[in-house]
């Protein structure tokens, strides 16, 4: 782009900022068919360093740049942008003349290119006559690509140049004012052909200097009217014989004036179309804030409802824990309760010094119960197994173990189907008002009169095991009946005899119930598992430690697993 500026005191310098990034440009009016070519390039630093000088101007969207220098002198004008070459120009101004600004004084730079070129000096002498000359010798970080395409620009710009000593709007207007005194010198002689040339000379000056003006307006961003001006200045162009020297400046002017339009025009264009996409783009990012403010509002009430929620919920949990500790407390207060109501495991041993009890509860209460006395000279002793287990269970266990021992020690009952039967007659008392379908117990009585070495035994549960001749384990069953408030059972006692030592163990089914632990197909301990337990525990002289081996058994087998039921063994040596 071309830039013109008038000041009597300053010389001005203007021209435009291209760039490349392909090979060297060979010639500037080829350059834009060069694939290399970027085109003028904004935002370009022109640093001019005198004695008493520092200059930085800027190269505005369209690459051009305009400076001044205030006075003859030497000057070092450097061109430099990040990511460009950078290059160095030495100006000598000696004798400008009649002439002000120099015009085409353009610059090449090479992008992705770090090299520093010192391409020569620009002399002004002889009246505004520009020479130019490059350096003898060639640096090692100089670009030979930047430095042969700024010398042929210079080339070109010394040429257009110094085509005229004078600026074209002087020579113009000196031209047609001495055009104009000639004319009126032979006016007596044509009045009409001198008014005539009059007012074509006004033309000539008043369309010269509308295109500067409009070229000035131009490089000040505003082009409204430059083309009008510039089809003014061809016309006026076209009066003129092409052989005139003001011709080729003219004429070049113009050319540059359109090049500038082109310029402006392509600008306008690449800016029309990125404020098009820019806008898409803002309109975009607002929908997109408006549904991040939306998920933003959204995201907060559920958090402020999760808290609510959570506030709720742990209110609730803490109500429900105190709850809970209320109730776990009293249940093992009851345990308390119905472990008193229990013979001590050791008192067995008064009536049976060789003998153990396995009590394991499923939950803090038991549904399972044992009782062990004396009454009239016989032994006995009955292991029971409520229906159910925690609450309801320990219920039961409760009412039985009273009625039991009502029985044994105040009606000194010591027939196990008398004690079955009149414990069955109890329950139904008990339960007048309800109906006990759902619940019952199975429970095994056995009473030894060790004079006769004669045992008697009844049960509506699982029946009793007897080990006898150290290697036999006999299973002696019953039917299988509980106690229910339904019709009633009546209830026999079984005669067996013993001899010293044979064993016999009573249950409930709790043990042979549990399910493995490490499993994954559900699978029960069972009657053969316990079997073979319960004989490896008679082969042993001593019985008192056996509640110690079901346990590791139990414990063992159950693994990780819950407990399925409260469990009761119950063995002794005769």
């Amino acid at each position: 782009m071309l830039g013109l500026l008038s000041n009597a005191q300053n010389l001005a310098f203007s021209g435009t900022i291209y760039g490349f990034y392909g090979e060297k440009v060979m010639l500037l009016k080829k350059a834009s068919k060069n694939l290399g070519f970027e085109g003028p390039i904004s935002a370009v630093e022109i640093n001019v360093k005198g004695i008493e000088t520092d200059i930085i101007v800027y190269s505005d969207l369209t690459g051009a740049y305009t400076f001044s220098l205030p006075k003859s002198g030497e000057y070092i004008v450097t061109v430099s942008k990040e990511g460009y070459s950078t290059l160095s120009l030495k100006v000598n101004y000696q004798d400008a003349g009649a002439k002000t600004i120099f015009s085409l004084i353009s610059f090449v730079i090479r992008k992705d290119d770090k090299s520093m070129n010192d391409f020569g000096t620009l002399s002004i002498s002889d009246n505004g006559a520009l020479f130019f000359s490059t350096p003898a010798l060639s640096k090692k970080n100089e670009n030979q690509d930047v430095m042969q395409s700024n010398k042929i620009l210079f080339e070109k710009a010394v040429t257009v140049n110094n085509s005229s000593k004078q600026n074209i709007v002087s020579s113009l207007h000196q031209k047609f004012s001495s055009k104009n005194s000639s004319d009126n010198k032979g006016s007596d002689q044509d009045k009409d052909g001198s008014k005539r040339t009059s007012k074509k000379d006004s033309s000539v000056i008043k369309h010269t200097n509308d295109l500067m003006s409009s070229l000035n307006r131009s490089l000040a961003d505003s082009a409204s009217d430059l083309k009008k001006q510039i089809e003014l200045s061809k016309q006026l162009l076209s009066s003129y014989n092409d052989q005139d020297p003001q011709y080729q400046m003219l004429l070049n002017q113009i050319k540059n004036a359109e090049s500038q339009l082109a310029l402006k025009e392509n600008y306008l264009n690449l800016q029309k179309k990125e404020l098009g996409q820019a806008q898409k783009l803002i309109v975009f990012m607002v929908a997109m804030i408006v549904v991040a403010i939306l998920l933003m509002g959204l995201m907060y009430y559920f958090i402020a409802q999760k808290r609510k929620f959570n506030k709720t919920l742990t209110e609730k949990n803490t109500q429900i824990s105190k709850i809970n500790d209320r109730l776990i407390s009293s249940i093992t207060y009851a345990s308390v309760i119905q472990s008193n109501l229990l013979m001590d495991k050791e008192q067995i041993k008064k009536l049976f010094p060789n003998s153990f009890v396995y009590y394991q509860p499923k939950d803090i209460l038991s549904g399972d119960f044992y009782w062990f006395g004396e009454t009239e000279g016989t032994k006995i002793i009955i292991s029971a197994d409520c229906t159910g287990h925690g609450v309801p269970g320990a219920l039961l266990t409760v009412l039985g173990h009273g009625i039991i021992e009502e029985l044994i020690e105040k009606n000194k009952l010591n027939s196990p189907s008398k004690i079955i039967n009149e414990l069955n007659n109890q329950l139904n008392l008990a339960f007048s008002t309800q109906n006990l379908t759902e619940y019952g117990i199975e429970l095994t009585v056995m009473c030894f009169n060790e004079r006769d070495k004669k045992a008697a035994f009844a049960s509506n549960g699982n029946g009793i095991y007897k080990y006898s001749d150290g290697e036999i384990l006999n299973y002696l069953p019953v039917i299988h009946r509980p106690i229910k408030n339904d019709l009633q059972p009546k209830y026999e006692d079984v005669i067996i005899d013993y001899k010293a030592n044979d064993c016999f163990y009573l249950m409930s089914d709790g043990y042979c119930d549990q399910f493995k632990g490490d499993n994954l197909k559900p699978e029960k301990y069972n009657l053969r598992r316990f079997e073979a337990l319960l004989s490896r525990i008679s082969a042993k002289p001593e019985l008192t430690l056996a509640d110690k081996e079901l346990h590791e058994e139990f414990e063992k087998w159950k693994g990780e697993r819950e407990q399925t039921d409260d469990v009761l063994v119950v063995g002794f040596r005769a």
